[in-house]
Parts: structure tokens; sequence; C-alpha cells
């Protein structure tokens, strides 16, 4: 019998085998590519609102410029650049987690924000809201040096996906 152009049935299936493999490699090496480019997408996306947030935070005095926590329509803790007032910050401790986030922008991630002394014990002036859980993905963290009363403080803002 004359074999000449014709494929016997072996040498198909060992070519479908090995055209499969190749084309899965591919598939998987582009959705992996594409799982990270995207994940690194979102973590630079939640740095930025970390550390924009926290500079809003110790650099502008907020609306109106004497706002509580009933009034406030943009929240800022400083009398002036890198100088917090201790009664925004009372204030700002005092709001409602879930108020805090919404005017910062921050609805979809978890807060935490801790400004505390730079002595040798970090004396803690002020918290609000609850650290992250063991859950918490993408946790960024921005600190922010200022003073306050006379005293050098670090403003450090906690920001985390939400699972």
């Amino acid at each position: 019998m004359n074999m000449k152009g014709q494929v016997s049935g072996i040498d198909m299936l060992f070519s479908v085998a090995i055209f499969t493999t190749i084309l899965l490699s591919a598939a998987i090496t582009w959705t992996s590519a594409f799982s990270y480019s995207e994940q690194r997408q979102k973590d630079s996306t939640i740095e930025a609102a970390a550390f924009s947030t926290a500079n809003q935070l110790v650099s502008y005095g907020g609306y109106p410029d004497d706002w509580d926590a009933s009034n406030v329509a943009v929240i800022g803790l400083a009398k002036h650049p890198n100088v917090l007032d201790s009664a925004k910050l009372s204030a700002f401790a005092s709001m409602n987690i879930n108020s805090s986030k919404s005017l910062l922008g921050l609805e979809r991630y978890g807060l935490h924000v801790r400004v505390f002394k730079t002595d040798a014990g970090g004396t803690n002036v002020s918290v609000f809201g609850e650290p992250p859980d063991v859950s918490a993905t993408s946790i960024v963290v921005a600190d922010s040096y200022s003073s306050l009363n006379g005293e050098m403080v670090v403003l450090r803002l906690t920001l985390w996906r939400l699972p």
C-alpha cells in the first residue's frame, strides 16, 4: 500500500497532543500575566489612595474651617501644613468610621489611623478605626510627619482591601 502524503492515526494523535500542550501553555501564561497586571493595578490604586489621604489629613484644615463631626464636608486635621489641630484630631477620632471613609473617598477599603509621638515609646495621641485583621489583603501603610502642640508626631494611615 502506498502511504505517500497520508498520516497515520498515531502520528495524528501525537501532533494534536503537542499542539494542545503548546496552546494550553500559552493560555496559562497569558492568564497569569493578565492576573498579575490586574493585581498590580489594584495595588497601585490603594497605594495612591493611602498616600494622598495621609497627605490631605496633615496638609489641609478641612471644610468648613472650624468643622466638627456634625458639619464636616471635607476632613483635614491641620492648622497649617504639617501642624495638626488637636480639636480637629479629637473631632475626627469621635466620628463614625463609615462617615469618615465616605468623606475621604475610601469606602472600598478598611481604614485605621494612628497618631503617635516620635519619642522612644511611640506614645499614642489618637487612634481611629480598627487595625486590619488576618483576612485583609493589600495592606498599605502611609506615614506623614507633623507637629502637634509643639511635639513631633507621626500620622500613620493604614488601608487594606476588604474581603
